[in-house]
């Protein structure tokens, strides 16, 4: 790569017809290459292993991997974490038993007030809070909510209440 000459970008800039050379220049400061696509790798089968189903859950193992299975005890930290997060599936039908409730007063932040008043439309299986103005920033969320310590010029927050059936959650709509 050449170095930079003072001037070079305003030269660049120009008009000029005589400057040419120093905009070739220039224009190589500014491209880039592109990269070599990379190399396709070859679907490889998982290896098998004879469990029976009830073991089959212990063991972790992602689809496009090489490796052999690992016991769920060998793994550690993180590796536990994501191993959890990956044989999590996403419940569609909670998002339809579920409604959000915004800008719920804080008066209203009881989960016992809240079942009640929601219970009406049907059997709730579980109330959700979020978002919680906590007073300073040392204060968990958690804590927030426990001790009813919030922020004073903030007045509310946001709650999720997931019902047991789908109607339930579509006659709480109207209410």
């Amino acid at each position: 790569m050449t170095d930079y000459v003072l001037g070079q970008v305003a030269a660049g800039l120009t008009k000029s017809k005589s400057k040419v050379k120093e905009n070739k220049k220039l224009a190589a400061l500014f491209t880039v290459k592109a990269k070599p696509p990379e190399p396709q790798k070859e679907n490889v089968k998982k290896p098998d292993v004879n469990i029976n189903e009830k073991e089959k859950y212990n063991f972790v193992c992602r689809e496009d991997s090489t490796e052999k299975p690992v016991h769920w005890s060998k793994l550690t930290g993180a590796a536990r974490r994501v191993a959890s997060k990956e044989s999590r599936k996403h419940d569609t039908s909670k998002d339809h038993r579920t409604i959000f409730i915004g800008n719920l007063p804080l008066s209203l932040a009881h989960k016992t007030k809240l079942k009640k008043l929601f219970g009406k439309y049907g059997a709730v299986e579980s109330l959700r809070f979020r978002c919680p103005p906590t007073k300073d920033l040392t204060t968990s969320k958690r804590v927030a909510v426990i001790k009813k310590e919030f922020h004073p010029e903030r007045d509310n927050m946001i709650a999720y209440v997931c019902y047991k059936e789908e109607f339930s959650a579509e006659k709480a709509l109207f209410m």
